[in-house]
């Protein structure tokens, strides 16, 4: 019997374990897994839910945070679905007031309004300049996956949710607020860093 240089498999045995490839239990399970989607968000906007697409968005976004080392944090927990302004309200409020742009909302339509239709949100955007138009469909696994365009999202998400949150802090129901002026709108944009959480 034939043995491989350091003398303990036979030679016919290596060469048939060197043509297999293994692959670790957990790596086979996670290939067999759907990529991870924000239920929430799919109920406001149907059209993200192309499996393809998730799968495209998680993988460029693991190359720019851990390869490339870029800080998208916000970006990818808004991903998620977990990194909004108003998780859950308080009460049987049917009817409820955005406190980015003082106009009323319904409950269930609030992250709609944010991302769809806030007059607020609209001035940010376009001043940040990510590419298409504001809707949650640009947002979420945005297909203009580029690193310019996943930085810019960043930034835009994270203003969002910082304002949004100082805002409900000074009132909790909305009512005492005051408009945001667009040189306030410009400076809280300015005080937000691109990258990170």
């Amino acid at each position: 019997m034939e043995t491989v240089a350091d003398g303990w498999l036979p030679r016919a045995v290596a060469e048939k374990v060197s043509q297999v490839q293994y692959k670790s239990l957990s790596r086979k399970k996670q290939e067999a897994l759907l990529p991870l989607t924000p239920r929430r968000f799919q109920e406001i906007c149907p059209e993200v839910e192309l499996i393809k697409r998730w799968e495209k968005f998680w993988k460029v976004l693991y190359k720019e945070e851990w390869i490339l080392r870029h800080d998208l944090t916000a970006l990818h927990l808004f991903n998620f679905g977990s990194y909004v302004p108003l998780f859950d309200v308080v009460g049987d409020m049917s009817v409820m007031r955005c406190h980015l742009c003082l106009s009323q909302t319904t409950k269930d339509g609030i992250l709609a309004h944010i991302y769809n239709q806030c007059e607020t949100t609209s001035i940010w955007w376009q001043q940040i300049g990510p590419e298409g138009p504001m809707h949650l469909n640009s947002m979420l696994a945005p297909v203009n996956a580029s690193s310019e365009n996943l930085r810019k999202l960043n930034w835009f998400v994270k203003t969002v949710k910082k304002v949004y949150s100082l805002r409900r802090r000074e009132s909790p129901d909305g009512l005492a607020l005051l408009t945001l002026l667009l040189r306030e709108l410009k400076r809280q944009v300015g005080e937000v860093q691109p990258l990170g959480r």
